[in-house]
């Protein structure tokens, strides 16, 4: 007889308790139900043969260990910074990616050379850069309160003025020919209290392969904005799951913990897209882990195994309770193929 995942479980039912000793990370249950109508458990335990013997646990069993440790606000001991970005070993790769027909968009470093440049354009050269807006709720704008106490303390701000763009060819170093730069230029004025100091001008660079006719150089600068939201997934990975603190004393076992922690921040991804109401699946998703784990898995129960149901007992009802539960029922009713 092939043994079943302990992480199978039962059937995951909510009740209302009186208050007990017992967990206080009932939302996984609601996590689990999820991972159980993706198939999840199954796939694991077909994806990866790492142990030859599957008794008393599978594979699953671990990997979902870790994750979910991880989804509780689980963490580990050390840091490890990992390396980021290295200008000089990308450069040196553009003519190999344009052989191959690799397009790719980079920010450049702000270096004197391309600074020059740019300030030796002439004024006609430059393109107003006009974003579009966030939006918001109408009846008139607040008032700046922020504002307000950064005048009265005198201290030192700075303020957008304009934006302007430009695009010139550019050849770095390390390569046999050149490629599109697109340059941004802000100018920024700086306050200090009520009074307006010399302005401020910087450059940010972008540098591309595609062709004019297929990205703009307005389209290459909102590309590269939007890499940002990898910057704070990034950070996330980092502080949110902790996948970068590496507890092990091997570069495999570190590798295979970080996958699996990132397996955590892919749940809350699922979930959010999942969620039954699509306004709070919007806010799940632009949810920090940390305020995720306190709304949806920190919710104090106690589990109750009965035949072939797990009962989670609910100890307090915290402003989550409702939707978490609304959502556990929907998910047993999802069908994938």
């Amino acid at each position: 007889m092939i043994p079943r995942p302990l992480t199978a479980g039962g059937n995951e039912v909510f009740e209302v308790a009186q208050r007990v000793k017992a967990t206080n990370h009932g939302g996984i249950g609601l996590i689990h139900r999820m991972v159980r109508q993706l198939g999840l458990v199954e796939l694991i335990d077909s994806s990866l043969t790492v142990f030859s013997g599957h008794s008393p646990y599978k594979v699953s069993d671990h990997v979902l260990n870790i994750a979910y440790n991880v989804v509780a606000g689980g963490r580990t001991l050390d840091d490890l910074e990992l390396r980021r970005q290295d200008e000089a070993y990308i450069t040196e790769n553009f003519d190999h990616w344009t052989e191959r027909d690799v397009e790719f968009v980079f920010g450049l470093a702000a270096h004197k050379s391309l600074v020059k440049q740019a300030e030796g354009l002439d004024s006609s050269e430059w393109s107003p850069m006009v974003r579009e807006s966030r939006g918001g709720a109408s009846g008139g704008r607040k008032s700046n309160v922020k504002r307000a106490i950064i005048e009265a303390r005198g201290y030192r701000h700075l303020e957008l003025v304009k934006e302007e763009y430009t695009e010139f060819p550019y050849e770095p170093t390390k390569c046999t020919r050149s490629y599109r730069v697109i340059a941004l230029k802000k100018t920024i004025e700086v306050h200090e209290g009520q009074r307006l100091l010399v302005p401020e001008v910087r450059f940010h660079f972008y540098i591309t392969n595609v062709r004019a006719s297929v990205l703009s150089a307005r389209q290459v600068i909102r590309e590269s904005n939007d890499r940002c939201n990898q910057e704070n997934l990034i950070e996330q990975t980092k502080n949110g799951v902790h996948a970068m603190r590496m507890p092990c004393d091997t570069l495999l076992a570190n590798d295979a913990y970080m996958v699996m922690a990132c397996l955590a921040w892919n749940l809350k991804a699922w979930a959010a897209q999942l969620w039954p109401d699509k306004k709070t699946g919007d806010e799940l998703r632009r949810m920090e882990f940390r305020r995720f784990v306190a709304c949806v898995i920190d919710i104090p129960c106690q589990v109750v195994a009965t035949g072939r149901n797990l009962v989670y007992r609910l100890l307090s009802c915290p402003s989550w309770i409702t939707q978490v539960i609304q959502t556990h029922e929907a998910w047993k009713r999802l069908q994938f193929a």
